[in-house]
């Protein structure tokens, strides 16, 4: 596999294929499914299974960042929630004046 690979980055086609290979990686690469399914037999906690469940520190760091983002997003949509629903009911107040 790692050869084919290095074919196609000599021959720098590797950029036609990788959307193929990142659709179906999930099925192909199922090295986190079946280590997951041991950790759990061997009675790992959550917290180890989550420090042990990237391929590589960088996969990992980038879930990190994946997940603060997702965070900083939830909290800024549940602020802009807050907002629309203050405004709703200021403008509703107000049609009620008139």
């Amino acid at each position: 596999m790692a050869g084919t690979w290095m074919l196609l980055l000599y021959f720098e086609i590797d950029g036609e294929v990788r959307p193929t290979l990142n659709e179906g990686y999930e099925y192909v690469c199922t090295c986190l499914i079946d280590a997951n399914g041991i950790k759990n037999m061997l009675g790992a906690d959550d917290e180890s299974s989550a420090t042990f469940s990237s391929c590589s520190e960088r996969g990992a760091n980038e879930s990190v960042k994946a997940e603060e983002k997702k965070s900083e997003d939830d909290n800024a949509k549940q602020i802009a929630a807050a907002k629309a629903v203050k405004l709703a009911s200021k403008n509703l107040a107000i049609s009620n004046m008139s």
